[in-house]
């Protein structure tokens, strides 16, 4: 038996799967405390696996919710773009919540002194306060 891996998923461990049964394939990952602790791909001989080089870089990695299937269905894993919130400078929720967290920012005015965002018409004003108010109350984030 030299050569199978026969990886052990306690019973607590996240059980992700895909299928498609029109071409006779099925691919599972375990995921452990947030990790892919094991994935495994199934299909007729000339299936094609796309995504299977990406599963076994990401073994024993961290992976967030939005990737597991994305993994299981052959597609990147990386993080979908961030939403724009000003659209007048296309200044992403990302970038703006970096700002917020890392320069302490507390008002739409700071943003907008560090990022432009909310200095031209001003609709993305009520976002900004959102995405400080969420920042600022979730500690270590």
């Amino acid at each position: 038996m030299s050569g199978i891996v026969r990886p052990y998923l306690p019973r607590h461990a996240e059980l992700v799967s895909y299928s498609d049964p029109r071409k006779a394939m099925f691919r599972y990952a375990g995921i452990l405390e947030g990790r892919l602790a094991a994935c495994a791909f199934f299909g007729l001989p000339d299936a094609d696996f796309s995504g299977i080089g990406q599963a076994k870089s990401l073994i024993g990695r961290n992976l967030q919710p939005f990737a597991r299937l994305s993994l299981l269905a052959g597609l990147s894993t990386a993080a979908p773009p961030s939403p724009t919130v000003c659209s007048c400078f296309s200044v992403s929720e990302e970038t703006i919540r970096k700002a917020v967290t890392e320069k302490g920012l507390a008002s739409p005015s700071a943003i907008g002194f560090h990022t432009k965002a909310g200095t031209n018409c001003g609709s993305c004003i009520p976002e900004l306060k959102k995405i400080i108010s969420e920042e600022t109350l979730v500690p270590n984030r």
